[in-house]
């Protein structure tokens, strides 16, 4: 940079008209309150609402500040560009939760697939078998599913899925049932011919029945050292077959479920409390059943 140059940005001051200075900051936290209204009313996200809108006035005002000063300075602008230009997000922040539950753990977790919709139809014999299993805390147990990803009623590319577990080891077999393609489960008699389909082709002991369906919106990242998978599940909904069939259930749950292999038990442990929430046991399954139907009682 010749000196003329460098003279020139050197010399590079700031004017700003007090009035105009005022009615931008008016005109900019109105804004920001129409949107935060907006955002209280409308947003369909699972965080405080109402604790997180509070940041838009702030961001608001701060960003037309920042504004009336760069456009009236040559030197500040190109500061800017430049500044901006070093930052680089390469996956989009699509929910706070996933934010303060992953991007601010010691795993560095980035986004892995694209977004997909989560169906399952479970299965149980007449005994509720499985369920009772699960709330008594049997180890030795397992779990029946037919599970496909798109619309929540209609089968696409369905697999069963017989998950066994034995302790903490947990064993999956998968079943690809082209037979029961496009099947809508709204259809007592297509549901009727799912129950009929997996009794016929597995053979099972006792007789199996569809219980519930679950339906949700699933999210998958991994560690920045591709060795800690973790997915984020929201917009749960069950569907009982039991009683009340056709009623959909919603629930306010955001589920996050980590996995990966033994081996690295002690890796996560050590980094798992900088996430900033409590791990439990839980089942979408066991949930559904006990807040939908009543045939335990």
């Amino acid at each position: 940079m010749n000196n003329e140059n460098f003279n020139f940005f050197a010399n590079q001051s700031v004017q700003i008209d007090l009035g105009n200075f005022i009615i931008s900051l008016i005109v900019a936290s109105i804004l920001s309150l129409l949107i935060q209204f907006f955002y209280i009313k409308f947003s369909s996200t699972l965080s405080n609402r109402i604790h997180f809108s509070k940041n838009f006035i702030v961001l608001g005002v701060t960003t037309a500040i920042i504004i009336m000063i760069v456009k009236n300075s040559l030197a500040l602008s190109l500061g800017l560009v430049g500044a901006l230009s070093i930052v680089r997000f390469r996956t989009a922040i699509k929910e706070p939760e996933e934010l303060i539950y992953l991007f601010r753990s010691h795993f560095f977790f980035k986004e892995q697939y694209q977004n997909r919709k989560v169906n399952s139809i479970y299965f149980d014999d007449l005994n509720y078998s499985s369920i009772k299993q699960n709330l008594d805390g049997v180890s030795d147990k397992k779990k029946y599913r037919i599970r496909w990803y798109g619309d929540y009623n209609i089968l696409r590319k369905p697999i069963f899925e017989i998950k066994s577990k034995k302790g903490f080891e947990v064993q999956k077999k998968n079943c690809l049932l082209n037979e029961l393609e496009n099947y809508d489960l709204l259809k007592s008699d297509d549901l009727n011919r799912i129950k009929i389909c997996i009794n016929d082709k597995f053979k099972f002991k006792n007789e199996l029945i569809p219980i519930l369906s679950t339906h949700y919106l699933r999210h998958y990242f991994i560690s920045s050292n591709n060795l800690v998978r973790a997915t984020v599940d929201k917009n749960l909904k069950s569907l009982s077959f039991v009683k009340n069939l056709g009623f959909m259930k919603e629930y306010t749950d955001l589920i996050l479920e980590m996995k990966y292999d033994l081996n690295l038990d002690s890796f996560v442990r050590k980094n798992i409390d900088s996430i900033p929430v409590r791990f439990s046991k839980i089942s979408k399954f066991i949930n559904a059943a006990t807040n939908a139907p009543n045939f335990l009682s």
